[in-house]
């Protein structure tokens, strides 16, 4: 079937999947254009030609998934596509940015995602896995949402 057995085949299929596309799309150098071969044991690519020598190792893009909930913790945020089938619903999640910290993604993909803004005091780590998509790191976070008066009365005093 299309599951995984083991908790642990996760992180060798993001393993695997992130280092074929690292090797996909790094042929070539970037500084003069030569070709590049596995170095490191495949864990890099070293441009071939004398006097360059660059090195590229994969990169790892962040993500944040959050379960916010009410003040009361009774409540969970949850979104959906439009083109999901009726009754599917999941957490918010997105992509970390540039000089973005994880807490600031989490805070900035929650209120883009469904307006809401969480209490940036309430953010607490959950766990993280490698997620093959293909290079990427989800990191799990719990937080808060801010009642109205809150995020009214806090965002107006900035």
């Amino acid at each position: 079937g299309d599951s995984l057995h083991a908790s642990h085949d996760a992180g060798i299929l993001a393993t695997a999947n992130g280092l074929v596309e690292f090797h996909k799309s790094h042929g070539y150098c970037s500084r003069c254009g030569a070709p590049m071969r596995a170095t490191k044991a495949g864990a890099c690519r070293t441009c071939i030609k004398k006097g360059c020598g660059k090195s590229v190792y994969p990169r790892i893009d962040s993500a944040t998934i959050m379960l916010v909930t009410s003040s009361c913790e009774n409540y969970a945020l949850l979104g959906r596509k439009r083109s999901w089938p009726s009754g599917r619903y999941s957490t918010l999640a997105g992509f970390c940015e540039v000089g973005e910290t994880l807490e600031e993604c989490c805070q900035r993909e929650t209120f883009e995602e469904s307006g809401v803004v969480i209490d940036p005091r309430s953010i607490r780590f959950a766990a993280s896995q490698p997620w093959p998509f293909p290079r990427s790191l989800m990191v799990g976070f719990r937080a808060k949402a801010m009642l109205s008066l809150e995020s009214s009365s806090s965002s107006s005093s900035s």
